[in-house]
Protein backbone atom coordinates (compact mmCIF):
# COMPACT_ATOMS: atom_id res chain seq x y z
CA UNK A 1 0.00 0.00 0.00
CA UNK A 2 1.34 3.44 -0.95
CA UNK A 3 2.40 5.61 1.97
CA UNK A 4 2.39 9.14 2.82
CA UNK A 5 5.16 9.94 4.71
CA UNK A 6 5.87 13.40 6.50
CA UNK A 7 9.34 14.09 7.32
CA UNK A 8 9.94 16.67 10.24
CA UNK A 9 13.65 17.69 9.66
CA UNK A 10 15.96 19.95 10.61
CA UNK A 11 19.86 20.36 9.99
CA UNK A 12 21.50 17.25 12.40
CA UNK A 13 22.68 13.95 12.05
CA UNK A 14 19.42 12.69 13.98
CA UNK A 15 17.23 14.47 11.24
CA UNK A 16 19.12 13.10 8.57
CA UNK A 17 19.12 9.60 9.92
CA UNK A 18 14.84 9.81 10.19
CA UNK A 19 15.32 10.88 6.64
CA UNK A 20 17.04 8.43 5.43
CA UNK A 21 14.90 5.86 7.03
CA UNK A 22 11.63 7.17 5.75
CA UNK A 23 13.43 7.25 2.47
CA UNK A 24 13.60 3.27 2.70
CA UNK A 25 10.10 2.87 4.03
CA UNK A 26 8.92 4.89 1.43
CA UNK A 27 10.62 2.98 -1.66
CA UNK A 28 9.57 -0.23 0.03
CA UNK A 29 6.00 0.52 0.18
CA UNK A 30 5.93 2.95 -3.50
CA UNK A 31 5.05 5.72 -1.08
CA UNK A 32 6.07 9.49 -1.12
CA UNK A 33 7.62 11.65 0.82
CA UNK A 34 6.97 15.21 1.84
CA UNK A 35 9.95 16.68 3.58
CA UNK A 36 9.10 19.64 6.50
CA UNK A 37 10.84 22.10 8.20
CA UNK A 38 9.45 24.02 10.70
CA UNK A 39 10.77 27.47 11.75
CA UNK A 40 9.68 28.81 15.41
CA UNK A 41 9.88 32.50 15.94
CA UNK A 42 9.96 32.22 19.16
CA UNK A 43 13.79 31.06 18.34
CA UNK A 44 15.02 34.43 16.89
CA UNK A 45 12.95 36.82 19.12
CA UNK A 46 9.84 37.03 16.66
CA UNK A 47 7.83 37.08 19.63
CA UNK A 48 10.10 38.57 22.12
CA UNK A 49 9.55 41.94 23.75
CA UNK A 50 11.88 44.63 22.98
CA UNK A 51 14.14 42.41 20.68
CA UNK A 52 15.95 44.57 17.94
CA UNK A 53 14.14 44.29 14.57
CA UNK A 54 17.83 43.69 12.84
CA UNK A 55 18.91 41.27 15.04
CA UNK A 56 15.64 39.17 14.75
CA UNK A 57 15.82 39.62 10.79
CA UNK A 58 19.01 38.20 10.67
CA UNK A 59 18.15 34.90 12.93
CA UNK A 60 14.94 34.66 10.91
CA UNK A 61 16.62 34.63 7.37
CA UNK A 62 19.18 32.18 8.87
CA UNK A 63 16.76 29.63 10.40
CA UNK A 64 14.67 29.91 7.36
CA UNK A 65 17.90 29.14 5.15
CA UNK A 66 18.71 26.35 7.73
CA UNK A 67 15.47 25.26 6.45
CA UNK A 68 15.35 24.92 3.09
CA UNK A 69 18.79 23.13 3.06
CA UNK A 70 17.40 20.94 5.58
CA UNK A 71 14.40 19.68 3.10
CA UNK A 72 16.72 20.34 -0.35
CA UNK A 73 18.89 17.73 1.23
CA UNK A 74 15.88 15.48 2.27
CA UNK A 75 14.72 15.79 -1.00
CA UNK A 76 17.85 15.02 -3.08
CA UNK A 77 18.05 11.85 -1.14
CA UNK A 78 15.16 10.81 -1.91
CA UNK A 79 15.42 11.57 -5.59
CA UNK A 80 17.94 9.42 -5.70
CA UNK A 81 16.35 6.50 -4.74
CA UNK A 82 13.30 6.76 -6.87
CA UNK A 83 11.13 8.02 -4.37
CA UNK A 84 9.00 11.39 -4.73
CA UNK A 85 8.96 14.24 -2.83
CA UNK A 86 7.75 17.43 -1.87
CA UNK A 87 9.23 19.79 0.70
CA UNK A 88 7.88 22.55 2.76
CA UNK A 89 9.41 25.65 5.47
CA UNK A 90 6.87 26.74 8.13
CA UNK A 91 6.64 29.11 10.26
CA UNK A 92 4.62 28.17 13.69
CA UNK A 93 4.71 26.31 16.86
CA UNK A 94 6.71 22.54 16.78
CA UNK A 95 4.49 20.81 18.24
CA UNK A 96 1.11 22.41 17.19
CA UNK A 97 2.05 22.59 13.31
CA UNK A 98 2.97 18.36 13.80
CA UNK A 99 -0.54 17.67 15.58
CA UNK A 100 -2.41 18.99 12.98
CA UNK A 101 -0.36 17.76 9.78
CA UNK A 102 -0.96 14.31 11.74
CA UNK A 103 -4.74 15.02 12.21
CA UNK A 104 -5.34 16.34 9.00
CA UNK A 105 -5.32 12.92 7.21
CA UNK A 106 -3.13 13.65 4.30
CA UNK A 107 -0.13 11.55 6.00
CA UNK A 108 -0.06 8.31 6.72
CA UNK A 109 2.97 8.22 9.01
CA UNK A 110 5.60 10.74 10.99
CA UNK A 111 8.82 10.23 10.63
CA UNK A 112 11.46 12.15 13.24
CA UNK A 113 14.75 12.08 15.29
CA UNK A 114 15.44 11.51 18.56
CA UNK A 115 18.01 14.56 19.22
CA UNK A 116 19.10 16.92 17.80
CA UNK A 117 21.71 19.31 18.67
CA UNK A 118 20.84 22.26 20.49
CA UNK A 119 17.99 24.55 21.20
CA UNK A 120 15.36 24.41 18.38
CA UNK A 121 16.77 21.09 16.68
CA UNK A 122 17.35 19.24 20.27
CA UNK A 123 13.33 20.57 21.16
CA UNK A 124 12.17 19.19 17.43
CA UNK A 125 13.70 16.15 17.82
CA UNK A 126 13.61 15.14 21.37
CA UNK A 127 10.53 16.14 23.10
CA UNK A 128 8.64 16.64 20.10
CA UNK A 129 9.27 13.26 19.06
CA UNK A 130 7.92 11.50 22.10
CA UNK A 131 5.06 13.77 22.40
CA UNK A 132 3.97 12.28 18.78
CA UNK A 133 4.74 9.07 20.08
CA UNK A 134 2.07 10.07 22.82
CA UNK A 135 -0.63 11.55 20.80
CA UNK A 136 -0.37 11.23 16.85
CA UNK A 137 -3.32 8.95 15.64
CA UNK A 138 -1.00 8.11 12.90
CA UNK A 139 1.94 5.98 13.16
CA UNK A 140 5.67 7.47 13.84
CA UNK A 141 8.89 6.63 13.07
CA UNK A 142 11.57 7.27 15.33
CA UNK A 143 15.48 7.20 14.86
CA UNK A 144 18.21 7.79 16.67
CA UNK A 145 21.45 8.95 14.64
CA UNK A 146 22.51 9.46 11.51
CA UNK A 147 22.37 6.34 9.26
CA UNK A 148 25.16 4.75 7.21
CA UNK A 149 22.80 3.33 3.90
CA UNK A 150 19.25 3.45 3.52
CA UNK A 151 17.65 0.17 5.84
CA UNK A 152 16.66 -2.88 4.05
CA UNK A 153 13.96 -3.78 6.82
CA UNK A 154 14.14 -7.63 6.10
CA UNK A 155 13.95 -8.03 10.26
CA UNK A 156 11.32 -6.61 11.62
CA UNK A 157 10.48 -7.26 15.20
CA UNK A 158 6.90 -6.96 16.66
CA UNK A 159 6.72 -6.92 20.56
CA UNK A 160 3.01 -7.64 21.58
CA UNK A 161 0.82 -7.93 24.73
CA UNK A 162 -2.21 -8.57 22.66
CA UNK A 163 -3.72 -5.47 22.66
CA UNK A 164 -5.84 -3.63 19.67
CA UNK A 165 -2.71 -1.36 19.80
CA UNK A 166 -0.34 -4.13 19.40
CA UNK A 167 -2.54 -5.62 16.72
CA UNK A 168 -2.48 -2.26 14.36
CA UNK A 169 1.27 -2.58 15.26
CA UNK A 170 1.59 -6.43 14.08
CA UNK A 171 -0.28 -5.06 10.65
CA UNK A 172 2.39 -2.64 9.96
CA UNK A 173 5.00 -5.14 10.64
CA UNK A 174 3.20 -7.60 8.57
CA UNK A 175 2.94 -4.91 5.50
CA UNK A 176 6.77 -4.15 6.00
CA UNK A 177 8.19 -7.62 5.75
CA UNK A 178 5.81 -8.66 3.28
CA UNK A 179 6.72 -5.62 1.04
CA UNK A 180 10.34 -5.60 1.83
CA UNK A 181 10.81 -10.07 1.58
CA UNK A 182 11.81 -9.96 5.09
CA UNK A 183 10.53 -11.47 8.61
CA UNK A 184 8.45 -10.40 11.03
CA UNK A 185 9.88 -11.67 14.69
CA UNK A 186 6.77 -11.66 16.47
CA UNK A 187 8.27 -10.80 20.29
CA UNK A 188 6.53 -11.64 23.52
CA UNK A 189 7.63 -10.74 26.94
CA UNK A 190 5.60 -13.40 28.92
CA UNK A 191 6.33 -11.89 32.23
CA UNK A 192 4.34 -15.36 34.20
CA UNK A 193 1.30 -14.97 31.75
CA UNK A 194 -0.07 -16.56 28.40
CA UNK A 195 1.66 -16.50 25.26
CA UNK A 196 -1.00 -17.01 22.99
CA UNK A 197 -0.41 -12.85 21.66
CA UNK A 198 1.86 -14.37 19.44
CA UNK A 199 -0.34 -16.25 17.57
CA UNK A 200 -2.43 -13.38 16.17
CA UNK A 201 1.19 -11.61 14.87
CA UNK A 202 1.42 -14.83 12.95
CA UNK A 203 -1.40 -15.16 11.93
CA UNK A 204 -1.39 -11.44 10.82
CA UNK A 205 1.98 -11.78 8.91
CA UNK A 206 0.71 -14.81 7.12
CA UNK A 207 -2.03 -13.27 5.88
CA UNK A 208 0.27 -10.33 4.59
CA UNK A 209 2.61 -12.67 2.88
CA UNK A 210 4.68 -11.96 5.36
CA UNK A 211 7.55 -14.87 6.40
CA UNK A 212 7.30 -15.16 10.42
CA UNK A 213 8.74 -16.71 13.75
CA UNK A 214 7.30 -16.70 17.22
CA UNK A 215 9.82 -15.80 20.78
CA UNK A 216 8.65 -16.04 23.94
CA UNK A 217 10.41 -15.12 27.02
CA UNK A 218 9.82 -14.33 30.41
CA UNK A 219 11.50 -11.00 31.67
CA UNK A 220 10.37 -7.51 32.02
CA UNK A 221 9.36 -6.19 28.67
CA UNK A 222 11.91 -3.82 28.11
CA UNK A 223 14.30 -5.66 28.84
CA UNK A 224 13.51 -8.95 26.58
CA UNK A 225 12.58 -6.43 23.80
CA UNK A 226 16.53 -4.84 24.40
CA UNK A 227 18.04 -8.32 24.54
CA UNK A 228 16.47 -9.42 21.67
CA UNK A 229 16.62 -6.47 19.01
CA UNK A 230 20.61 -6.53 19.97
CA UNK A 231 20.57 -10.06 19.31
CA UNK A 232 18.95 -10.27 16.03
CA UNK A 233 20.29 -7.02 14.76
CA UNK A 234 16.91 -5.76 14.08
CA UNK A 235 16.02 -3.15 10.94
CA UNK A 236 12.78 -2.27 12.40
CA UNK A 237 10.84 -2.59 15.82
CA UNK A 238 6.84 -2.05 15.14
CA UNK A 239 5.08 -1.53 19.06
CA UNK A 240 1.77 -0.08 20.32
CA UNK A 241 1.48 2.81 22.00
CA UNK A 242 -0.77 1.81 24.67
CA UNK A 243 -1.88 -1.44 26.17
CA UNK A 244 -5.08 -2.99 27.03
CA UNK A 245 -6.37 -1.54 29.88
CA UNK A 246 -5.68 -0.36 33.55
CA UNK A 247 -2.46 -1.12 34.40
CA UNK A 248 -1.76 -2.29 30.73
CA UNK A 249 -2.45 0.72 29.19
CA UNK A 250 0.13 2.57 31.26
CA UNK A 251 2.77 -0.37 31.03
CA UNK A 252 2.88 -0.81 27.47
CA UNK A 253 2.88 3.03 26.77
CA UNK A 254 5.53 3.37 28.91
CA UNK A 255 7.42 0.85 27.24
CA UNK A 256 7.24 1.93 24.28
CA UNK A 257 8.38 5.53 25.31
CA UNK A 258 11.50 3.69 26.80
CA UNK A 259 12.00 1.78 24.05
CA UNK A 260 12.43 5.25 21.72
CA UNK A 261 15.11 6.46 24.39
CA UNK A 262 16.62 3.64 24.48
CA UNK A 263 17.06 1.11 21.44
CA UNK A 264 19.30 1.76 18.42
CA UNK A 265 16.75 0.19 15.87
CA UNK A 266 14.32 2.73 14.55
CA UNK A 267 10.94 2.32 16.41
CA UNK A 268 7.70 2.63 14.70
CA UNK A 269 4.71 2.79 17.11
CA UNK A 270 1.27 2.54 15.50
CA UNK A 271 -1.67 3.82 17.57
CA UNK A 272 -4.90 1.77 17.47
CA UNK A 273 -7.63 4.25 18.31
CA UNK A 274 -9.74 4.99 21.27
CA UNK A 275 -11.90 2.49 23.27
CA UNK A 276 -10.88 -0.76 24.79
Amino acid sequence: MSKAILVATVDSPCARGAAASATALAAILKGRIEALSIVDPVDFGGSAAGAAPELAERQARRAHDQAHAAVDRVAEDARAAGVPVETSVVEGQVRAVLDDRARVGDVDLVAAGTHGRTGLDRYLLGSVATHLVRTSPVPVLVVHGAVDSLPTYETVVVPTDGSRHAARAADLGAEIAAASGGTVHALHAADGRPSDPVVDVLDRATAAGADAIETVRDGRPIRVIESYVDETDADLVVMGTHGRTGLDRRLVGSVTERAVRVLDAPVLSGYGGEGD
